[in-house]
């Protein structure tokens, strides 16, 4: 007898914006009183040093989905180097247009200062901690997120707030960059695995994943589907 399939879920996807993000966050149970999500509006080094607020715990990419970016960064992984000692949290995205929720979780549960996670975070990371082979932690989390009612309300909520006008479908995709142990990871649900950048240079986040994020840009200069944001220190 064959197993029913579940139909895949698919969520309306959130706008990139930092209060709608903050909010997002706020919902989940992360303590938004000390870090914040903030336009990123350059990549020059001195804007990232001088203008941006401190710390810079993680940085969040859109980017359109185009055959040349997927191109680049299948070649930048085939580059990666696998660190099975690290402890990021990583998850697969299994729900549709729930990329930005994704990367919001990936910047929270690998937020470099020490955060006391409360509500929904909590439960994810006392889930994460009872998951015994590492290998399947990315799916077992993923189904997590399915099954939670609670994740896909606070994320509908959110879905509604925001400039633009509320859409079903996109062709934008978030991802999270985030320092570990010094070591800075790419991490996208979309992938199998979170990505090492290894030890970047830069006197913060910001400056080190600014080439990388450039090589995007440079691939398609007339493209204005770019938008980034950090999560920081309050402004």
């Amino acid at each position: 007898m064959e197993t029913e399939q579940q139909p895949e879920k698919m969520w309306v996807p959130i706008e990139c914006n930092p209060s709608v993000f903050t909010n997002l966050a706020s919902k989940l149970g992360f303590d938004t009183s000390k870090l914040e999500f903030t336009d990123v509006f350059s990549l020059d080094s001195e804007i990232w040093e001088m203008m941006m607020p401190k710390p810079i715990s993680a940085v969040i990419l859109a980017f359109p989905i185009k055959e040349a970016h997927q191109e680049m960064r299948d070649k930048m992984r085939d580059d990666f180097k696998a660190d099975p000692d690290s402890s990021v949290t990583f998850i697969k995205q299994k729900i549709r247009m729930a990329c930005g929720t994704m990367a919001i979780l990936h910047a929270t549960l690998n937020c470099s200062e020490e955060m006391e996670h409360k509500g929904f975070l909590k439960d994810l990371v006392d889930f994460g901690s009872k998951i015994e082979d590492e290998t399947t932690a990315p799916d077992e989390l993923a189904q997590f997120l399915i099954d939670s009612e609670e994740l896909e309300k606070v994320h509908g909520e959110c879905a509604v707030q925001g400039n633009s006008e509320v859409v079903t479908e996109v062709d934008v995709h978030f991802m999270a960059f985030v320092e570990i142990n010094g070591k800075v990871y790419e991490l996208d649900g979309r992938q199998d695995a979170p990505g090492l950048l290894g030890e970047l240079e830069g006197s913060n986040l910001g400056i080190k994943v600014s080439p990388i994020i450039q090589q995007y840009i440079d691939l398609d200069p007339e493209e204005k589907r770019f938008s980034m944001l950090a999560l920081a220190g309050k402004s």
